[in-house]
Order: C-alpha cells, then structure tokens, then sequence
C-alpha cells in the first residue's frame, strides 16, 4: 500500500501539487525560476518581510513561507533580506531547518558552486516528494490501520531528525552563539563588520568533521 512513498515524482506533477497547496505560484516552473528566464514576482530592490497573515497567521510559518518562496522564485534579494533578518535576530530560524535554510543560503549567494547547486537539488527533490505525498494522502481512500502505519512511518522519521539535530549542536550552544551569530540549520549565520564596512553574511557549517565556512553576500539595510 505504501509503495509509491519510493517513487519521486516528476517535475510537472510536482508543480501542479505545489499549486493547490499554496506553496508555489503556479505561474512559477520550479525552484530558482528566475534563473531559467522568468522574472520573479516583485523587483529586486524592493523589500520582502514575512508579515503574518490570513495564510500564515504564525510569524514561524510566515518565515518558512517567506523562504521557501524567495527559494522557487530564485529571488537572491530577498533570501539576503530574510538571512539579513535572521543575523539580527529579528527573524526566528528555528524553523528554517537543514534542507530550507541550505537552500536559501545558496539562493543568496551571487554565484553558485557545486555545493549550492546540491542544496538547490535536495531541496527539489524534497518540494516534489512531499506535494506528491500531500496529494496523494488526500486523494487516497484509507483504511485507519494504514494511516497508523503511515504515522508510524513519520514518527520514525521525525525522531531521526530530533536524534541527528542533538548531534550536530555544538558544546557551547549554537542557538545563540553571538550576537553577530545565530543558530541556521545545520550551521550558524554570522553578520561581519570588515573595516567598518558591511555587514557581511557568512554561513559555518561542519563536514568531513572540519569547520568550514561560505561567503553569503553583502547585507542591505534595515527595513
């Protein structure tokens, strides 16, 4: 019953999903459209700020929705503003987790390295899987012993996520390492002030066992 979990749906599928969600503007392909000759939903100097509404009454989920569009829409100004926001600690992050927050980070960054370009692709491949599930959870007529073995399913796995987020915080606490530094994902996102200038955004995250670090972009001002 649980077969089609495996299989990853295509693109085309995806997308029209993601439109009855609400996740994604359906005159948008997929992420990073901007990239492929479409022109994002608003100019690049104007300022995006996730401000609660009737869809998303939650700052948290006002945040998520935020990113995830700046995501799709390949719109680097506006994921430089919410990471910007994030530096400061105007904006909670807490639900910014890996897959979204390295997504964004990559979006922001003004060229992208094959790290970037992973991150994109992870966070597709999680966008399609999930409309996928969505649509076919509600289009599925269910017995209650399959949806206790789909939840069951979903425990495991959110209890995979809480297990591999302990292992990845650092011994100080990474919530708040600094005020120029906060807590993004997998890694922290630090605002740097270099000769007065700036500030500019860094990402720090480890792999391999070894601290690394990516230059995000210049942040713009306060709105």
């Amino acid at each position: 019953m649980l077969g089609w979990l495996n299989r990853v749906p295509t693109t085309q599928e995806a997308t029209l999903a993601d439109s009855e969600n609400g996740w994604l503007a359906p005159s948008c392909p997929g992420v990073g459209c901007a990239q492929h000759g479409h022109t994002p939903s608003r100019e690049l100097g104007d300022s995006v700020w996730p401000v609660p509404g009737p869809e998303h009454p939650n700052p948290r989920e006002a945040a998520v929705a935020a990113a995830r569009q700046a995501i799709e829409h390949g719109d680097r100004r506006a994921a430089l503003d919410l990471l910007a926001a994030v530096a400061r600690g105007e904006l909670p992050a807490d639900d910014l987790e890996p897959v979204i927050s390295d997504a964004l980070v990559a979006t922001a960054r003004a060229e992208q390295q094959e790290r970037d370009r992973a991150a994109l692709a992870r966070y597709e491949q999680a966008r399609a899987a999930g409309a996928q599930v969505l649509h076919l959870l509600r289009a599925t007529p269910w017995d209650r012993s399959d949806l206790a073995r789909i939840r069951a399913v979903l425990d495991e796995l959110d209890q995979e996520l809480i297990d591999q987020e302990k292992e990845q915080e650092q011994p100080e606490g990474m919530r708040t390492v600094s005020d120029s530094r906060r807590r993004l994902g997998a890694g922290s996102l630090e605002a740097k002030l270099i000769r007065g200038h700036g500030p500019y955004l860094y990402f720090r995250y480890r792999e391999g066992g070894r601290h690394r670090s990516v230059y995000v972009g210049k942040a713009g001002p306060r709105p």
